[in-house]
């Protein structure tokens, strides 16, 4: 059964062009309620991205379906209780950056997780192209110094 497990299958650090492939509520330790979407990216790997479904935290929900592509009238609309809103972001795209993060209860502990998104149309710091190196000062005197 490992075998399944053997290459991860988890998104790795970095930025993932990602797809929701699912969407739950769930209950935190702490009793307060949650929801997390199951995101997979273009090569197959999953991971996942929860949010408190508590007012205070609404915002980061706010700015997931964002990037989801919802507007802001589909937004007011948006029921964060209702699980059928949830999973009418399942076939939705966007980008995310997963970051090695240390657990909460346990700081010895660390794992992957989304913790920035983007609209799929929007392009990441690997889409864009990195910027020629432009000799300093100090390294033009040097090289300019080379007879050859």
């Amino acid at each position: 059964m490992l075998d399944k497990h053997w290459d991860g299958g988890f998104l790795p650090v970095g930025w993932h062009a990602v797809t929701v492939k699912d969407a739950e509520i769930f209950k935190y330790n702490s009793g307060n309620q949650g929801v997390k979407f199951t995101l997979v990216s273009e090569e197959g790997a999953s991971g996942g991205v929860s949010f408190p479904l508590a007012e205070a935290a609404l915002w980061k929900l706010a700015s997931f379906i964002r990037a989801l592509g919802l507007t802001r009238e589909q937004g007011a609309a948006y029921n964060e209780n209702n699980i059928n809103h949830h999973k009418r972001m399942i076939g939705k795209r966007a980008k995310v950056r997963v970051a090695r993060v240390k657990a909460y209860n346990d700081p010895s502990k660390s794992y992957n997780e989304a913790v920035e998104w983007i609209p799929a149309s929007e392009p990441t710091p690997l889409d864009e192209q990195a910027p020629e190196h432009v000799a300093s000062a100090e390294e033009k005197d040097i090289t300019d110094d080379i007879p050859f």
